[in-house]
């Protein structure tokens, strides 16, 4: 302290270096904790060496039960006595001296819980008769005493494992918030991709679209048609040729399918998305390939197929050359497939179909061929059929089930080609100039064949056997049909140039 005093009462000046004396100022605060400590210390005893309570020499060993210090030579002395020998020595250090009552210089045997004190025997009989019944011998109290710590520590425990009941309790309520928290951000997610859709989709049409009711209806999300159009007629197509309504899309669809519950689900390539419509056309849900762990790489999609067992959404991608399967909440379940002309690759594959075992068909366009995989993506089997003779195949298109039979869209041959479940070929139509260039095909209740015809814009029904049946939407720009499916008796048709 005296030290900083000094250098207290001097100033450095700065630019000259010389010191300048400070009188009168101050002196330092003294450092209470420090002098407490201080204090402390000097009250500690100092330590100085045991003596012997025999010779008075340097104790080395102690002596409970006597109550003794000892030495080296007088420890062999106390052992040599008979009734000595059984007297347990502790180190001189270790040593804990009974203590003895400061009045009466005793020994301290009793404790009186009443008054929380240790006694000597002459304490308790002249100041604690009456309470004799308080007053017990030191270890018993002692005994008692750690009953009552254990009972409180075990009464402790069982609060403690109630608080940690509450925190597993909080812990599960954080896991659940979290789960809601994840579940929010994915529908925040899902708004916002509708949002940025709406908003692609405002800006592109003409002011003229944008006015058009029906357009609207489906930019605002709305597409209960009724509500805009009244009664006007508005692409579902009934029975034979009967223009039954229409109901546009947010970008070109390309493939279409109705799941168990009657909704079309359609491949919109524009967007890289897979759209839901209720039956009467009104818009449901949607989500994109990018959220959806997929290979984000659309723009080039093909036809799309329904596992009406779980839901699942099958999808071609052209433009990866695989297949993606997505879950009803748009999750990527499995994709498979990968350019090439190996067992299980692919090269634009376009159509696919499930067949009565859950296998999922895929035509192969550019290997000319049919592969057949498991529902989780794994390869089954695959008939090479490239040619243009009896039972081959140009270009595939458009696939589906009749039957357990595999018809297939030959697009570059001009005919519909169909295969037994083996593959091996059971026959073909439509090559007489029934057919131009074939994309989707579909079947419906009674085994008929609706085929699509983007060349030609119009749509050819066979039956069962492979007749012709009938053909509508001939007229050049009517529309330009990609995919097809059928539900409840009528024809779903993806218009693709025309959005709807």
């Amino acid at each position: 302290m005296k030290c900083l005093e000094a250098l207290q009462s001097k100033i450095v000046c700065p630019t000259c270096g010389s010191l300048c004396p400070t009188p009168d100022l101050p002196h330092l605060p003294s450092n209470a904790p420090l002098q407490r400590m201080a204090e402390a210390f000097k009250k500690l005893p100092v330590p100085v060496d045991k003596a012997c309570k025999l010779c008075a020499k340097k104790a080395a060993k102690y002596c409970p039960k006597c109550e003794a210090m000892l030495c080296g030579a007088c420890v062999e002395q106390h052992h040599s006595g008979v009734l000595l020998k059984d007297h347990g020595l502790v180190e001189a250090h270790h040593a804990r001296p009974a203590q003895r009552c400061p009045r009466h210089a005793q020994k301290l045997k009793l404790f009186c819980e009443k008054c929380l004190a240790l006694l000597c025997s002459t304490c308790c009989f002249s100041d604690h008769l009456e309470h004799n019944r308080s007053v017990l011998a030191i270890p018993e109290a002692a005994q008692r005493r750690r009953l009552r710590a254990a009972a409180a520590g075990e009464e402790l425990e069982r609060q403690c494992s109630g608080v940690s009941e509450e925190i597993r309790g909080l812990e599960r309520e954080l896991e659940d918030l979290a789960r809601k928290k994840e579940s929010l951000e994915r529908e925040r997610g899902r708004l916002r991709q509708q949002i940025e859709t709406i908003q692609r989709a405002s800006l592109e049409p003409t002011d003229m679209e944008i006015l058009d009711a029906e357009n609207f209806a489906v930019i605002l999300g709305l597409c209960d048609l009724s509500l805009f159009v009244k009664k006007r007629e508005v692409g579902v197509v009934r029975d034979k040729n009967h223009f039954k309504m229409k109901f546009r899309c947010f970008g070109k669809p390309d493939g279409v399918a109705v799941d168990a519950n009657g909704d079309i689900v359609v491949v919109d390539s524009t967007y890289s998305q897979i759209v839901f419509y209720r039956p009467n056309g009104r818009f449901y849900k949607q989500f994109g390939f990018g959220d959806s762990e997929g290979s984000g790489e659309g723009k080039n999609l093909g036809g799309v197929a329904i596992d009406d067992i779980n839901g699942n959404i099958v999808v071609a991608n052209c433009k990866m050359h695989q297949i993606e399967v997505f879950g009803t909440d748009g999750k990527l379940v499995c994709k498979f497939g990968s350019e090439g002309d190996r067992d299980g690759q692919l090269r634009n594959p376009w159509g696919v179909a499930i067949d009565d075992n859950r296998n999922i068909v895929v035509t192969d366009s550019g290997n000319n061929r049919i592969q057949v995989f498991g529902s989780e993506g794994r390869f089954i089997q695959q008939f090479d059929l490239n040619g243009t003779g009896e039972g081959q195949l140009s270009c595939p298109l458009g696939v589906a089930i009749s039957n357990r039979n595999i018809v297939v869209a030959d697009h570059n041959n001009h005919r519909i080609v169909v295969f037994g479940p083996d593959g091996q070929f059971i026959q073909h139509f439509g090559g007489n100039g029934e057919l131009n260039s074939p994309g989707a095909v579909a079947i419906d209740a009674n085994g008929n064949i609706i085929v699509t015809s983007d060349t030609k814009h119009q749509i050819v029904v066979f039956g069962p056997d492979g007749k012709f049946i009938c053909e509508f939407g001939s007229e050049d720009g009517q529309f330009t049909p990609y995919g097809a499916a059928v539900t409840k008796g009528n024809i779903v048709i993806a218009d693709h140039e025309n959005k709807r």
